[in-house]
Protein backbone atom coordinates (compact mmCIF):
# COMPACT_ATOMS: atom_id res chain seq x y z
CA UNK A 1 0.00 0.00 0.00
CA UNK A 2 1.27 3.47 -0.94
CA UNK A 3 0.98 6.36 1.51
CA UNK A 4 -1.81 8.85 0.78
CA UNK A 5 0.38 11.74 1.92
CA UNK A 6 0.74 14.30 -0.85
CA UNK A 7 -1.92 12.59 -2.97
CA UNK A 8 -4.88 14.77 -3.88
CA UNK A 9 -8.02 12.80 -3.12
CA UNK A 10 -11.60 13.61 -3.99
CA UNK A 11 -12.95 12.15 -0.74
CA UNK A 12 -11.62 11.98 2.83
CA UNK A 13 -11.80 9.43 5.64
CA UNK A 14 -14.96 9.82 7.69
CA UNK A 15 -16.76 11.74 4.94
CA UNK A 16 -20.42 10.96 4.34
CA UNK A 17 -20.95 10.15 0.67
CA UNK A 18 -23.28 8.39 -1.74
CA UNK A 19 -22.04 5.14 -3.22
CA UNK A 20 -23.32 3.09 -6.15
CA UNK A 21 -24.18 -0.56 -5.65
CA UNK A 22 -20.76 -2.17 -6.30
CA UNK A 23 -22.18 -5.46 -7.60
CA UNK A 24 -22.73 -5.05 -11.38
CA UNK A 25 -25.23 -7.92 -11.31
CA UNK A 26 -27.57 -5.92 -9.09
CA UNK A 27 -29.78 -2.92 -9.75
CA UNK A 28 -27.88 0.36 -10.02
CA UNK A 29 -28.83 2.51 -7.03
CA UNK A 30 -27.07 4.94 -4.67
CA UNK A 31 -26.72 4.21 -0.95
CA UNK A 32 -26.05 6.55 1.96
CA UNK A 33 -22.48 5.69 2.85
CA UNK A 34 -19.35 6.68 4.72
CA UNK A 35 -15.65 6.48 3.79
CA UNK A 36 -13.91 4.37 6.43
CA UNK A 37 -10.42 4.38 4.95
CA UNK A 38 -8.47 5.10 1.78
CA UNK A 39 -5.74 3.01 0.17
CA UNK A 40 -3.43 4.05 -2.65
CA UNK A 41 -1.68 1.33 -4.61
CA UNK A 42 -0.95 0.28 -8.15
CA UNK A 43 -2.93 -1.82 -10.58
CA UNK A 44 -1.53 -4.60 -12.76
CA UNK A 45 -0.22 -2.10 -15.30
CA UNK A 46 1.59 -0.08 -12.65
CA UNK A 47 -0.82 2.85 -12.66
CA UNK A 48 -1.87 4.47 -9.42
CA UNK A 49 -5.04 2.95 -7.97
CA UNK A 50 -7.05 4.71 -5.26
CA UNK A 51 -9.68 2.67 -3.43
CA UNK A 52 -12.12 3.68 -0.72
CA UNK A 53 -13.41 1.36 1.98
CA UNK A 54 -17.12 2.16 2.07
CA UNK A 55 -19.57 1.46 4.87
CA UNK A 56 -23.21 1.44 3.73
CA UNK A 57 -25.06 3.21 6.52
CA UNK A 58 -27.60 1.04 8.28
CA UNK A 59 -26.05 -2.15 6.90
CA UNK A 60 -24.00 -4.70 8.81
CA UNK A 61 -20.26 -4.09 8.48
CA UNK A 62 -19.88 -7.42 6.66
CA UNK A 63 -21.11 -5.53 3.58
CA UNK A 64 -18.33 -2.92 3.71
CA UNK A 65 -16.57 -2.79 0.33
CA UNK A 66 -13.49 -1.36 -1.33
CA UNK A 67 -14.54 0.61 -4.41
CA UNK A 68 -12.80 2.91 -6.84
CA UNK A 69 -13.55 6.61 -7.19
CA UNK A 70 -16.13 6.29 -9.96
CA UNK A 71 -18.51 4.50 -7.56
CA UNK A 72 -18.53 7.37 -5.06
CA UNK A 73 -20.37 10.71 -5.23
CA UNK A 74 -20.37 13.75 -3.00
CA UNK A 75 -23.39 14.07 -0.72
CA UNK A 76 -25.00 17.04 -2.46
CA UNK A 77 -28.60 17.95 -3.18
CA UNK A 78 -28.03 17.30 -6.88
CA UNK A 79 -26.72 13.80 -6.18
CA UNK A 80 -29.54 13.21 -3.70
CA UNK A 81 -31.95 13.91 -6.54
CA UNK A 82 -30.09 11.36 -8.66
CA UNK A 83 -30.38 8.90 -5.77
CA UNK A 84 -34.16 9.38 -5.69
CA UNK A 85 -34.44 8.99 -9.47
CA UNK A 86 -32.43 5.76 -9.46
CA UNK A 87 -34.54 4.41 -6.62
CA UNK A 88 -37.73 5.10 -8.57
CA UNK A 89 -36.25 3.58 -11.71
CA UNK A 90 -35.10 0.50 -9.82
CA UNK A 91 -38.68 -0.26 -8.83
CA UNK A 92 -39.60 -0.58 -12.51
CA UNK A 93 -37.06 -3.35 -13.15
CA UNK A 94 -37.44 -7.03 -12.35
CA UNK A 95 -35.32 -6.50 -9.27
CA UNK A 96 -37.35 -3.46 -8.42
CA UNK A 97 -40.60 -5.39 -8.68
CA UNK A 98 -39.13 -8.00 -6.39
CA UNK A 99 -38.23 -5.25 -3.96
CA UNK A 100 -41.82 -4.00 -4.02
CA UNK A 101 -43.11 -7.47 -3.32
CA UNK A 102 -40.68 -7.87 -0.43
CA UNK A 103 -41.87 -4.57 1.06
CA UNK A 104 -45.47 -5.72 0.88
CA UNK A 105 -44.48 -9.08 2.34
CA UNK A 106 -42.75 -7.33 5.22
CA UNK A 107 -45.84 -5.25 5.93
CA UNK A 108 -47.96 -8.40 5.99
CA UNK A 109 -45.58 -10.24 8.28
CA UNK A 110 -45.36 -7.26 10.61
CA UNK A 111 -49.03 -6.35 10.43
CA UNK A 112 -49.80 -7.78 13.84
CA UNK A 113 -46.85 -5.96 15.38
CA UNK A 114 -47.91 -2.71 13.71
CA UNK A 115 -51.50 -3.10 14.91
CA UNK A 116 -50.32 -3.70 18.46
CA UNK A 117 -48.11 -0.63 18.32
CA UNK A 118 -50.91 1.58 16.99
CA UNK A 119 -53.33 0.26 19.58
CA UNK A 120 -50.80 0.97 22.34
CA UNK A 121 -50.38 4.50 20.99
CA UNK A 122 -54.15 5.08 20.99
CA UNK A 123 -54.34 3.97 24.60
CA UNK A 124 -51.43 6.22 25.57
CA UNK A 125 -52.96 9.16 23.70
CA UNK A 126 -56.30 8.84 25.55
CA UNK A 127 -55.53 9.19 29.28
CA UNK A 128 -58.21 9.90 31.84
CA UNK A 129 -56.40 13.09 32.89
CA UNK A 130 -54.82 15.66 30.62
CA UNK A 131 -51.02 15.24 30.61
CA UNK A 132 -48.38 17.82 29.80
CA UNK A 133 -47.44 17.96 26.09
CA UNK A 134 -45.28 14.97 25.20
CA UNK A 135 -42.34 15.49 22.85
CA UNK A 136 -42.11 13.53 19.63
CA UNK A 137 -38.42 14.47 19.54
CA UNK A 138 -39.01 15.87 16.08
CA UNK A 139 -36.81 18.85 16.83
CA UNK A 140 -33.90 16.61 17.74
CA UNK A 141 -32.61 16.77 14.21
CA UNK A 142 -32.48 18.85 11.09
CA UNK A 143 -31.88 15.68 9.13
CA UNK A 144 -34.24 12.89 8.21
CA UNK A 145 -33.81 9.42 6.87
CA UNK A 146 -35.53 8.55 3.64
CA UNK A 147 -38.23 5.98 3.02
CA UNK A 148 -41.97 5.54 2.76
CA UNK A 149 -43.97 6.06 5.91
CA UNK A 150 -45.82 2.80 5.43
CA UNK A 151 -42.56 0.88 5.79
CA UNK A 152 -41.59 2.36 9.17
CA UNK A 153 -40.75 -0.45 11.57
CA UNK A 154 -42.72 -0.05 14.81
CA UNK A 155 -40.81 0.02 18.09
CA UNK A 156 -43.03 0.22 21.15
CA UNK A 157 -41.87 2.47 23.99
CA UNK A 158 -43.35 1.75 27.39
CA UNK A 159 -45.10 4.43 29.42
CA UNK A 160 -42.11 4.52 31.79
CA UNK A 161 -39.63 5.22 28.98
CA UNK A 162 -41.98 7.85 27.54
CA UNK A 163 -42.15 9.58 30.92
CA UNK A 164 -38.36 9.68 31.08
CA UNK A 165 -38.26 11.21 27.59
CA UNK A 166 -40.94 13.75 28.44
CA UNK A 167 -39.08 14.85 31.57
CA UNK A 168 -35.85 15.04 29.58
CA UNK A 169 -37.53 17.20 26.94
CA UNK A 170 -38.88 19.61 29.55
CA UNK A 171 -35.62 19.87 31.48
CA UNK A 172 -33.48 20.53 28.41
CA UNK A 173 -35.75 22.74 26.32
CA UNK A 174 -37.72 24.61 28.99
CA UNK A 175 -35.72 24.55 32.22
CA UNK A 176 -32.19 25.18 30.89
CA UNK A 177 -30.73 21.85 31.98
CA UNK A 178 -28.01 19.70 30.43
CA UNK A 179 -26.96 16.14 31.16
CA UNK A 180 -24.01 15.75 33.50
CA UNK A 181 -21.12 14.35 31.50
CA UNK A 182 -19.74 11.77 31.51
CA UNK A 183 -22.90 9.88 32.31
CA UNK A 184 -22.78 7.02 34.79
CA UNK A 185 -23.19 4.44 33.44
CA UNK A 186 -22.24 5.33 29.88
CA UNK A 187 -23.78 3.72 26.79
CA UNK A 188 -20.96 1.19 26.39
CA UNK A 189 -21.32 0.00 29.99
CA UNK A 190 -25.12 -0.20 29.67
CA UNK A 191 -24.89 -2.34 26.54
CA UNK A 192 -22.21 -4.60 28.00
CA UNK A 193 -24.20 -5.14 31.18
CA UNK A 194 -27.38 -5.73 29.20
CA UNK A 195 -25.69 -8.52 27.28
CA UNK A 196 -24.44 -10.15 30.48
CA UNK A 197 -27.87 -9.80 32.11
CA UNK A 198 -29.65 -11.25 29.08
CA UNK A 199 -27.13 -14.06 28.62
CA UNK A 200 -27.25 -15.19 32.24
CA UNK A 201 -31.04 -15.06 32.17
CA UNK A 202 -31.06 -17.33 29.12
CA UNK A 203 -28.77 -19.81 30.86
CA UNK A 204 -30.94 -19.77 33.97
CA UNK A 205 -33.97 -20.52 31.81
CA UNK A 206 -32.19 -23.43 30.13
CA UNK A 207 -32.66 -26.95 31.37
CA UNK A 208 -29.35 -27.57 33.14
CA UNK A 209 -29.96 -31.29 33.23
CA UNK A 210 -30.22 -31.33 29.45
CA UNK A 211 -27.01 -29.34 29.11
CA UNK A 212 -25.16 -31.70 31.42
CA UNK A 213 -26.59 -35.10 30.64
CA UNK A 214 -28.45 -35.08 27.35
CA UNK A 215 -26.69 -36.91 24.54
CA UNK A 216 -27.72 -34.08 22.26
CA UNK A 217 -26.05 -31.42 24.44
CA UNK A 218 -23.75 -30.30 21.60
CA UNK A 219 -26.82 -29.18 19.68
CA UNK A 220 -28.10 -27.39 22.78
CA UNK A 221 -24.83 -25.52 23.13
CA UNK A 222 -24.82 -24.57 19.45
CA UNK A 223 -28.24 -22.99 19.95
CA UNK A 224 -27.02 -21.09 23.01
CA UNK A 225 -23.92 -19.82 21.20
CA UNK A 226 -26.00 -18.70 18.24
CA UNK A 227 -28.50 -16.83 20.42
CA UNK A 228 -25.79 -15.13 22.47
CA UNK A 229 -23.93 -14.03 19.36
CA UNK A 230 -27.14 -12.56 17.96
CA UNK A 231 -27.58 -10.56 21.16
CA UNK A 232 -23.98 -9.36 20.86
CA UNK A 233 -24.59 -8.25 17.31
CA UNK A 234 -27.66 -6.27 18.34
CA UNK A 235 -25.83 -4.63 21.25
CA UNK A 236 -22.89 -3.63 19.08
CA UNK A 237 -25.23 -2.42 16.36
CA UNK A 238 -26.91 -0.10 18.86
CA UNK A 239 -23.50 1.28 19.85
CA UNK A 240 -22.61 1.94 16.21
CA UNK A 241 -25.95 3.62 15.52
CA UNK A 242 -25.52 5.73 18.65
CA UNK A 243 -22.00 6.91 17.81
CA UNK A 244 -22.96 7.70 14.21
CA UNK A 245 -26.23 9.50 14.92
CA UNK A 246 -25.97 11.28 18.27
CA UNK A 247 -24.55 14.53 16.93
CA UNK A 248 -26.80 14.73 13.88
CA UNK A 249 -30.09 13.16 15.01
CA UNK A 250 -30.41 12.79 18.77
CA UNK A 251 -29.63 16.20 20.28
CA UNK A 252 -31.77 19.22 21.05
CA UNK A 253 -30.23 22.46 19.84
CA UNK A 254 -29.61 23.47 23.46
CA UNK A 255 -27.17 20.55 23.71
CA UNK A 256 -25.16 21.14 20.54
CA UNK A 257 -22.40 23.23 22.11
CA UNK A 258 -21.98 20.82 25.01
CA UNK A 259 -21.67 17.96 22.52
CA UNK A 260 -19.08 19.82 20.45
CA UNK A 261 -16.93 20.41 23.50
CA UNK A 262 -17.45 16.91 24.91
CA UNK A 263 -16.34 14.97 21.84
CA UNK A 264 -13.34 17.24 21.26
CA UNK A 265 -11.70 15.86 24.40
CA UNK A 266 -9.81 12.57 24.67
CA UNK A 267 -11.67 9.84 26.51
CA UNK A 268 -8.94 9.89 29.17
CA UNK A 269 -10.25 13.32 30.23
CA UNK A 270 -13.36 11.58 31.53
CA UNK A 271 -11.68 8.35 32.62
CA UNK A 272 -8.16 9.25 33.83
CA UNK A 273 -7.83 5.83 35.43
CA UNK A 274 -8.93 3.98 32.32
CA UNK A 275 -11.96 1.71 32.64
CA UNK A 276 -14.62 2.63 35.21
CA UNK A 277 -13.91 0.84 38.48
CA UNK A 278 -16.56 -1.85 38.14
CA UNK A 279 -15.05 -3.20 34.92
CA UNK A 280 -11.43 -2.06 35.22
CA UNK A 281 -8.87 -4.43 33.69
CA UNK A 282 -5.16 -4.15 32.99
CA UNK A 283 -5.20 -4.43 29.21
CA UNK A 284 -3.34 -2.49 26.55
CA UNK A 285 -4.13 -2.24 22.86
CA UNK A 286 -2.03 0.12 20.76
CA UNK A 287 -4.35 -0.38 17.82
CA UNK A 288 -7.47 0.57 19.78
CA UNK A 289 -8.29 3.80 17.97
CA UNK A 290 -8.19 2.20 14.53
CA UNK A 291 -10.24 -0.75 15.75
CA UNK A 292 -12.83 1.47 17.42
CA UNK A 293 -13.25 3.88 14.53
CA UNK A 294 -13.60 1.08 11.99
CA UNK A 295 -15.80 -1.15 14.14
CA UNK A 296 -13.14 -3.79 14.68
CA UNK A 297 -12.30 -4.19 11.00
CA UNK A 298 -8.77 -5.12 9.90
CA UNK A 299 -8.39 -2.38 7.29
CA UNK A 300 -5.11 -3.84 6.07
CA UNK A 301 -6.81 -6.94 4.70
CA UNK A 302 -6.79 -7.54 0.95
CA UNK A 303 -8.95 -5.14 -1.04
CA UNK A 304 -11.52 -7.51 -2.44
CA UNK A 305 -15.21 -8.26 -2.13
CA UNK A 306 -15.60 -9.56 1.38
CA UNK A 307 -19.04 -11.11 1.40
CA UNK A 308 -17.56 -14.44 2.47
CA UNK A 309 -15.79 -12.94 5.50
CA UNK A 310 -17.63 -12.57 8.75
CA UNK A 311 -16.64 -9.32 10.46
CA UNK A 312 -17.07 -9.10 14.22
CA UNK A 313 -17.18 -5.90 16.16
CA UNK A 314 -17.19 -6.81 19.84
CA UNK A 315 -14.03 -7.27 21.87
CA UNK A 316 -13.29 -9.56 24.80
CA UNK A 317 -10.08 -8.99 26.74
CA UNK A 318 -8.76 -10.86 29.71
CA UNK A 319 -5.20 -11.17 31.03
CA UNK A 320 -4.06 -8.94 28.19
CA UNK A 321 -5.21 -11.34 25.46
CA UNK A 322 -8.30 -11.03 23.30
CA UNK A 323 -10.95 -13.72 23.09
CA UNK A 324 -12.83 -14.23 19.82
CA UNK A 325 -15.61 -11.67 19.65
CA UNK A 326 -18.09 -14.43 18.86
CA UNK A 327 -18.48 -17.21 21.39
CA UNK A 328 -17.09 -20.52 20.23
CA UNK A 329 -17.86 -24.10 21.12
CA UNK A 330 -15.80 -25.03 24.18
CA UNK A 331 -14.55 -28.47 25.13
CA UNK A 332 -12.63 -27.57 28.31
CA UNK A 333 -12.93 -24.99 31.02
CA UNK A 334 -10.61 -22.00 30.66
CA UNK A 335 -9.80 -22.02 34.35
CA UNK A 336 -11.64 -18.78 35.03
CA UNK A 337 -13.90 -18.52 38.05
CA UNK A 338 -17.54 -19.36 37.56
CA UNK A 339 -20.70 -17.93 38.98
CA UNK A 340 -22.48 -19.34 42.00
CA UNK A 341 -25.17 -20.84 39.82
CA UNK A 342 -22.66 -23.45 38.65
CA UNK A 343 -21.40 -24.47 42.07
CA UNK A 344 -20.64 -28.16 41.89
CA UNK A 345 -21.52 -28.44 38.21
CA UNK A 346 -19.94 -31.15 36.07
CA UNK A 347 -20.21 -29.11 32.86
CA UNK A 348 -16.89 -27.39 32.09
CA UNK A 349 -18.20 -26.02 28.79
CA UNK A 350 -20.97 -24.16 30.59
CA UNK A 351 -18.49 -22.89 33.16
CA UNK A 352 -16.20 -21.57 30.43
CA UNK A 353 -19.15 -20.01 28.62
CA UNK A 354 -20.13 -18.06 31.72
CA UNK A 355 -16.54 -16.88 32.06
CA UNK A 356 -16.65 -15.55 28.49
CA UNK A 357 -19.98 -13.85 29.13
CA UNK A 358 -18.63 -12.07 32.19
CA UNK A 359 -15.48 -10.93 30.41
CA UNK A 360 -17.04 -9.73 27.14
CA UNK A 361 -16.38 -6.11 26.15
CA UNK A 362 -18.11 -4.26 23.35
CA UNK A 363 -14.96 -2.14 22.90
CA UNK A 364 -11.38 -2.79 24.04
CA UNK A 365 -10.50 -1.22 27.42
CA UNK A 366 -8.01 1.17 25.82
CA UNK A 367 -10.95 2.84 24.07
CA UNK A 368 -11.20 4.80 27.31
CA UNK A 369 -8.06 6.73 26.37
CA UNK A 370 -8.50 7.52 22.66
CA UNK A 371 -9.15 10.91 21.08
CA UNK A 372 -11.65 12.15 20.18
CA UNK A 373 -13.84 10.44 22.73
CA UNK A 374 -16.64 8.35 21.15
CA UNK A 375 -20.11 9.56 22.24
CA UNK A 376 -20.93 6.11 23.62
CA UNK A 377 -18.26 6.61 26.30
CA UNK A 378 -19.63 10.01 27.34
CA UNK A 379 -23.43 9.87 27.12
CA UNK A 380 -25.81 7.55 28.91
CA UNK A 381 -29.27 6.10 29.30
CA UNK A 382 -31.48 9.05 28.33
CA UNK A 383 -29.70 9.72 25.04
CA UNK A 384 -29.72 5.99 24.30
CA UNK A 385 -33.48 6.00 24.91
CA UNK A 386 -33.79 8.84 22.38
CA UNK A 387 -32.17 6.59 19.77
CA UNK A 388 -35.20 4.30 19.88
CA UNK A 389 -37.42 7.19 18.78
CA UNK A 390 -35.36 7.49 15.59
CA UNK A 391 -34.62 3.80 15.00
CA UNK A 392 -37.86 3.11 13.09
CA UNK A 393 -36.74 5.60 10.43
CA UNK A 394 -33.16 4.34 10.44
CA UNK A 395 -34.22 0.72 10.02
CA UNK A 396 -36.09 1.68 6.85
CA UNK A 397 -32.75 2.10 5.09
CA UNK A 398 -31.39 -1.33 6.00
CA UNK A 399 -31.39 -4.32 3.71
CA UNK A 400 -32.44 -6.69 6.47
CA UNK A 401 -34.37 -9.89 5.93
CA UNK A 402 -37.77 -10.24 7.57
CA UNK A 403 -36.55 -13.07 9.78
CA UNK A 404 -33.59 -11.09 11.06
CA UNK A 405 -35.73 -7.99 11.53
CA UNK A 406 -38.05 -9.98 13.77
CA UNK A 407 -35.08 -11.10 15.87
CA UNK A 408 -33.71 -7.56 16.10
CA UNK A 409 -37.07 -6.16 17.17
CA UNK A 410 -37.37 -8.89 19.79
CA UNK A 411 -33.98 -7.95 21.24
CA UNK A 412 -34.92 -4.27 21.17
CA UNK A 413 -37.87 -5.21 23.35
CA UNK A 414 -35.60 -7.01 25.82
CA UNK A 415 -33.26 -4.04 25.94
CA UNK A 416 -36.02 -1.46 26.46
CA UNK A 417 -37.35 -3.56 29.34
CA UNK A 418 -33.82 -3.59 30.79
CA UNK A 419 -33.69 0.22 30.55
CA UNK A 420 -37.12 0.49 32.14
CA UNK A 421 -35.98 -1.67 35.06
CA UNK A 422 -33.15 0.77 35.79
CA UNK A 423 -35.05 3.93 36.65
CA UNK A 424 -32.03 5.10 38.68
CA UNK A 425 -30.31 5.94 35.39
CA UNK A 426 -32.92 8.62 34.69
CA UNK A 427 -34.23 11.68 36.49
CA UNK A 428 -33.33 15.23 37.43
CA UNK A 429 -30.28 14.19 39.48
CA UNK A 430 -28.50 13.44 36.18
CA UNK A 431 -28.79 17.05 34.97
CA UNK A 432 -27.04 20.34 35.67
CA UNK A 433 -27.67 23.97 34.79
CA UNK A 434 -27.03 24.96 31.18
CA UNK A 435 -24.44 27.77 31.35
CA UNK A 436 -25.58 29.11 27.98
CA UNK A 437 -29.21 29.38 29.20
CA UNK A 438 -30.44 28.70 25.69
CA UNK A 439 -34.15 27.99 26.02
CA UNK A 440 -37.09 28.09 23.70
CA UNK A 441 -38.10 31.34 25.36
CA UNK A 442 -35.01 33.01 23.92
CA UNK A 443 -36.17 32.44 20.34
Amino acid sequence: MVSTRGVKLKFSEGEKVLCYEPDPAKTKVLYNSKVLSITVGKDESGKRLVEFLIHFQGWNSTWDRFVTEEYVLKDTEENRQLQRELAEKAQLTAGGNLYKRERKKRRRKLSERISESLEAKRVCDSPSTEPEPAPDLGELSDQSTSGADDDVVPIHLSDAIKRHLELDYRLVTQENKLSKLPCTPNVVTILENFFRHWAMKQLNLSDKSNLSNNSDKTKDFDTIFRNLNLCKEVADGLRIYFDFTLGSLLLYRQEKEQFRQAVSQPASTYYPGGLPGSIKQEVTDSDCEDKFNHEGEDIARKKSLRSSHKVVTGHEHTNGKPHPAHLTSLSTCSGASTSSMLSGTQCPRLSALISQIQEWRIVPPSAYSIQPAPPSLIYGAIHLARLFVKLPELLQTTNMSDDKLEIVLEHFGYFLKYLEDHSEWFGISHYKENPDSLSDADH
